[in-house]
């Protein structure tokens, strides 16, 4: 999958709110969608991919780079992923993004794997609402945001 191919669906970006970019593995069983957790104070794109395992690292750079305050991977439960491996895959890429995240200063809990087992969208936004918590604001977020902790 390029990059430049993924069109994410927003619920309206607005300076004060958390960003969150949301990609979602179109064969997960109960995954959750940005109209699921939409109306919650936090602005949500979307990106729907085949396999969370598709992702390649410079897409989950990419939005942090663009000034993304979380970036949120939901996944197919454990044993559950219908390419067999999307699961190993993304662990892998994972952790190598998060050890770039960690060298550049910007920090690891910027990026987020949510396995879809059993999940209901009030679980995942709770997820979602103390990752960011956690995290505070991007500081590479467009206007000079300063809130991560270095």
């Amino acid at each position: 999958m390029q990059a430049s191919t993924a069109q994410p669906k927003s619920n309206g970006q607005t300076a004060g709110r958390a960003s969150v970019v949301l990609f979602r593995c179109a064969s997960a069983h109960n995954a959750v969608s940005a109209n699921d957790l939409s109306g919650r104070g936090i602005s949500i794109q979307e990106v729907l991919l085949p396999c969370a395992g598709r992702i390649q690292p410079e897409h989950l750079l990419k939005a942090v780079e663009k000034g993304a305050d979380l970036v949120c991977v939901v996944t197919c439960g454990d044993g559950e992923c219908t390419y067999l491996e999307g699961g190993l895959r993304l662990a892998r890429r994972a952790q190598f993004v998060r050890g770039l995240l960690n060298e550049v200063g910007v920090g690891e809990r910027l990026l987020v794997l949510q396995p879809d087992d059993a999940s209901q969208p009030e679980t995942i936004f709770a997820n979602i609402q103390a990752a960011i918590d956690k995290a505070g604001l991007n500081p590479l977020r467009p206007g000079g945001v300063q809130g991560a902790e270095q």
